[in-house]
């Protein structure tokens, strides 16, 4: 086609011309020459615009960060049916190492408009919108449904790649190019899925340490010997936080991210629970409801299916039961069990919280052997 009879036909009549649809061979050459003038949108309904366009307007008009609506998976499947679309055309009407080279720039498109332009854009978004590491509130936390919509969507890309992609470059230069971009893209998704776990169970594991700091030095060393039949209210609501984190774990997450996820959650609020039982000292009856606090949380780590995390609040259970342990048995207690197979100085650690650490002579008890 003959660019200066194109050009004198568009502008014959001194205003242009609106180009709805046009070879993309001449497109550039169009824009270059000034040739194509821009269509205002006077429809508000959006009923007769395209779906990737639709979508991608009312994402831009939502002002909730936090709204998971902001993934579009019909965003997801119009631009991978249109790449489709794309695709039939360049093996159509190219070949050799021309449709390579075609079917790689239509392919990094693909990558480019959903993988960097929507999912990474929107990752950032709720990423933003996690609370921060203290909450006062119990948070709601709306990233894990960006995992979700994330990984659903890698999966379309990669499954595409997969059967009709990778079969058409095989041992082609623009094929190591196009795995490399590929891995590229997916590796920045990942990485910022990971800081935002990292952030969302910081904040999770905030709001708990906030419920178990409204326990005082003076709720573990009563002047009176108290009848312990349950928990203390502050573990019920530890435990009440827990489970509705975890029900909301389940219905955002799936597979293996819900494994790792449910196992560092797990492992956090593990360390969490050592940790405050070394703020106090303990006597007898405030040993008692720290045990009875402990094994409530042992229940409750079965929740996050991890035999690791069962393990150690298993182990740590058994530690804190030295607390009310009568001294004479002391020597004996520490050789049973998960105790067995610890180093005198971690028993000794906790030992140590008992206010009749000194009176007692409990160190000669547990680093003797007869």
């Amino acid at each position: 086609m003959d660019l200066d009879v194109l050009t004198k036909w568009l502008m014959s009549d001194g205003s242009g011309y609106d180009i709805v649809e046009v070879d993309t061979t001449i497109l550039g050459d169009l824009v270059n020459a000034g040739l194509i003038a821009p269509q205002f949108i006077t429809s508000t309904s959006q009923a007769d615009w395209h779906s990737v366009a639709a979508t991608s307007q009312r994402l831009l008009n939502t002002t909730d960060q936090v709204d998971e609506s902001r993934f579009s998976p019909d965003l997801a499947a119009a631009l991978l049916n249109d790449c489709k679309t794309a695709m039939n055309r360049i093996t159509t009407l190219s070949e050799g190492p021309e449709a390579s080279e075609n079917i790689l720039q239509c392919f990094l498109r693909l990558l480019n408009a959903l993988g960097t332009q929507h999912i990474e854009t929107e990752l950032q978004y709720s990423l933003q919108a996690i609370p921060g590491p203290e909450p006062k509130q119990e948070p709601d936390i709306r990233f894990f449904h960006a995992i979700l919509q994330t990984n659903n969507s890698i999966q379309l890309i990669e499954r595409y790649f997969v059967m009709d992609i990778a079969p058409l470059l095989l041992g082609t230069q623009q094929q190591a190019i196009l795995l490399q971009t590929k891995e590229k893209v997916f590796g920045q998704l990942e990485e910022l899925i990971n800081i935002g776990v990292d952030k969302a169970l910081l904040c999770m594991i905030g709001y708990v340490r906030n419920i178990l700091n409204e326990q005082k030095r003076s709720d573990f060393k009563p002047e009176s010997d108290l009848f312990i039949s349950e928990c203390s209210p502050i573990c019920k609501r530890v435990v009440r936080s827990i489970d509705n984190q975890i029900v909301r774990l389940d219905q955002t997450v799936d597979g293996k991210n819900l494994t790792s996820i449910l196992n560092e959650f797990g492992l956090r609020f593990h360390r969490l629970i050592t940790d405050h039982v070394f703020k106090f000292e303990y006597n007898i009856s405030g040993g008692l409801m720290m045990l009875q606090d402990i094994s409530e949380y042992k229940k409750c780590s079965k929740k996050f299916r991890s035999s690791t995390v069962e393990q150690l609040f298993s182990i740590l259970h058994a530690l804190v039961n030295l607390l009310v342990v009568v001294p004479d048995n002391l020597r004996q207690v520490i050789t049973e069990g998960h105790l067995a197979s610890l180093t005198r100085d971690i028993i000794e650690s906790f030992v140590q919280l008992r206010t009749d650490y000194k009176s007692a002579r409990l160190h000669a008890m547990i680093t003797t052997d007869q």
